[in-house]
């Protein structure tokens, strides 16, 4: 059998001087293209063979962004924007990690809705859209309802972890303090020593 010998780390490092220059061209070569493209789009306007309603040229985009800022549209846009993706993120959350905490203290309550996780879960947040626009129109309910259904899974099954994984050491330190659970009160007890 022949001894394989291998190459120290000192000997498979590339030299800093290959790296700098192997990123300097890489950044270059992205750069050129990125001006390649801004020229093109410049171009195609301006030479008619796209309207440029359906595509400004970019020169144009700054004049436009500063008559936005200064009428007052583009704050405006802003507010109502952050407005429907706080509302469906307070949303999203206060419903997932309160069910949550629920199923994970509440093995039946989990069992129940198993399959409608199974089922609702692997939906990606855009196929939700025709459904908002179906149920609540192109509105600040429809805007609302897809931000809150993009969080909603992953505060549920955060929550669901974080409650499975609590000690069951700590439930019987409280028990042991004096925080017993006897018949309907258990559920409240599992949910006070989780949280």
């Amino acid at each position: 059998m022949t001894d394989v010998v291998l190459p120290s780390p000192a000997q498979t490092r590339i030299p800093k001087r290959v790296m700098t220059h192997w990123f300097k061209g890489k950044t270059a070569l992205g750069l050129g293209g990125l001006a390649v493209f801004l020229l093109l789009w410049e171009a195609a306007p301006r030479f008619g063979l796209i309207s440029t309603l359906l595509l400004p040229p970019p020169s144009s985009l700054p004049g436009a962004f500063w008559r936005d800022v200064q009428s007052g549209a583009w704050h405006e846009a802003i507010v109502n924007s952050l407005s429907h993706y706080l509302l469906g993120l307070g949303l999203g959350s206060g419903l997932g990690v309160g069910l949550g905490v629920w199923a994970g203290v509440s093995a039946r309550f989990e069992d129940a809705t198993s399959y409608i996780v199974r089922i609702l879960r692997p939906i990606p947040g855009l196929a939700w859209v025709p459904f908002a626009i179906i149920w609540f129109g192109v509105s600040t309910g429809g805007a609302t309802f897809i931000v809150a259904v993009g969080v909603f899974w992953i505060n549920f099954f955060a929550a669901i972890a974080a409650v499975q994984a609590v000690d069951r050491d700590l439930i019987e330190v409280a028990d042991a303090f004096g925080h017993r659970s006897i018949g309907a009160n258990r559920l409240a007890h599992q949910r006070r020593a989780a949280v």
